[in-house]
């Protein structure tokens, strides 16, 4: 009840007013019982006061208790835990989500001093060990290891720590929160090892790749490299265009127009290029417009066609010439 705190109160005040009310008047005449009857509305609306603030704490050491719980509930229900050294107690007190994080009780934690760092790998000591000493100093600061689990398997945490400082400006306590972050290690090592296969791939590939962004290039793979007859840190910051035959240069550029505004694959299409040796040769080129380092860039892919092309002219120059002569025919 929200007034249980002013009923409660006011309920005897007005009882034993009541019974002197009548003995006033029974005995003091009229006046003396107007005087006690006025004296009993001060009291009760005094009382009723005080039972409302009685009231009011009493809601909102309820409402307290209902984040309290929330608050736990949250935690419980994610993985992390909220920890906090007591240095000078020697104590280390943890929420109950270190049970799921760990799968070891609060009270092996409570009891053993140094039990949380027995459960880390030695081979990351040396780190958590800088953790501390950095927090010690007076500074907030994590730290990411490995910990062995109660069922064997290696995990990974993020731990943190805040600093509290006692009269002496000396860290008497140290707060902080430990998130199991192993399924982001996981998913990190498989990103890692994907790139790798697709770079290991592209890397091999005898087909031409390369990235540019904002008319320079930010990526040129082996095949690009040896075609052009230039290292890597030759090719990156160059302009493609400037490899394209001016025969060709205008479609290059519509076409590199129509990638950023349409955001589609293109058609492959034949280019006509000069190296830098002044060798002509002849790509089978096809663009996607892709996103590279968080910004919009061109990934073309190309196939060396100047044998296939040569072949061709060849062709094409015997059907209308003489094959002794030479001529024209």
């Amino acid at each position: 009840m929200k007034y249980i705190g002013r009923i409660s109160s006011i309920i005897p005040i007005l009882v034993i007013n009541i019974w002197l009310l009548k003995l006033t008047m029974k005995y003091d005449g009229v006046l003396y019982f107007l005087f006690s009857l006025l004296l009993t509305v001060l009291a009760s609306i005094i009382t009723w006061g005080l039972g409302g603030q009685f009231d009011k704490a009493k809601f909102y050491y309820h409402e307290l208790q209902k984040e309290k719980e929330n608050l736990q509930q949250i935690f419980d229900s994610v993985d992390a835990t909220i920890w906090s050294n007591n240095i000078v107690e020697q104590r280390l007190y943890v929420s109950k989500g270190v049970e799921k994080i760990s799968g070891y009780s609060v009270q092996q934690f409570f009891e053993d001093y140094n039990f949380w760092l027995s459960i880390f790998l030695p081979e990351d000591r040396p780190n958590l060990d800088q953790f501390y000493e950095r927090v010690l100093t007076g500074k907030s600061d994590y730290v990411e290891a490995r910990f062995i689990h109660a069922n064997g398997k290696i995990h990974w945490a993020y731990v943190s720590g805040a600093p509290i400082k006692g009269k002496d400006n000396e860290v008497i306590k140290i707060n902080g929160v430990v998130v199991d972050i192993t399924s982001k290690k996981e998913t990190m090592e498989r990103l890692r090892e994907s790139e790798s296969r697709y770079r290991s791939v592209v890397e091999l590939s005898p087909n031409l790749l390369f990235i540019y962004q904002d008319k320079s290039l930010v990526y040129a793979n082996p095949a690009t490299t040896k075609l052009l007859g230039m290292e890597i840190s030759e090719l990156i910051g160059r302009i493609p265009f400037e490899f394209i035959h001016p025969t060709f240069l205008e479609m290059a550029i519509s076409r590199t127009k129509e990638l950023l505004q349409q955001k589609r694959t293109t058609d492959s299409k034949e280019y006509k290029i000069v190296k830098p040796n002044g060798e002509i040769a002849y790509l089978e080129l096809l663009g996607k417009e892709i996103p590279y380092n968080g910004q919009s860039a061109i990934m073309v892919v190309g196939t060396d066609v100047t044998a296939k092309k040569q072949q061709q002219e060849k062709i094409e120059f015997m059907a209308f010439h003489d094959a002794l002569t030479g001529l024209h025919v």
